[in-house]
C-alpha cells in the first residue's frame, strides 16, 4: 500500500463458512458501536451491506460463489488527506 495512503483504508476477508444469521449479528453489533447501515443491496449469490460513521464506509459482503462460503470487509476513509493520497498514488 502507498504509504501516504496508510489510515485510509482497511481490508478483511474469509472463506469460512459464515451464516446469514452470522453476519446479521455482526452488522447490529457495529450497529451498536455507532455504524449506520446506508444501504443493503441482494442478489441470489451475494448481499452487500454498507454502513458509515464518521469519515468511514464499510462495505460488507456476504456470498457463496460456486458453493464457497466468503465473507469480505472494507473501510475506507472520506476525507481530504485520505483523497489527495488517493489522487497522488502510482
Amino acid at each position: 500500500m502507498n504509504e501516504g495512503m496508510r489510515g485510509c483504508a482497511a481490508d478483511w476477508s474469509t472463506f469460512s463458512p459464515a451464516s446469514d444469521t452470522q453476519v446479521d449479528n455482526a452488522v447490529g453489533t457495529l450497529g451498536e458501536h455507532g455504524w449506520k447501515v446506508t444501504g443493503r443491496r441482494t442478489h441470489k449469490k451475494a448481499a452487500l451491506t454498507s454502513l458509515a460513521k464518521g469519515p468511514w464506509t464499510l462495505q460488507v459482503v456476504h456470498r457463496t460463489p460456486e458453493g464457497n462460503d466468503y465473507l469480505s470487509l472494507l473501510a475506507l476513509r472520506e476525507d481530504k488527506a485520505c483523497e489527495q493520497a488517493a489522487e497522488e498514488a502510482p
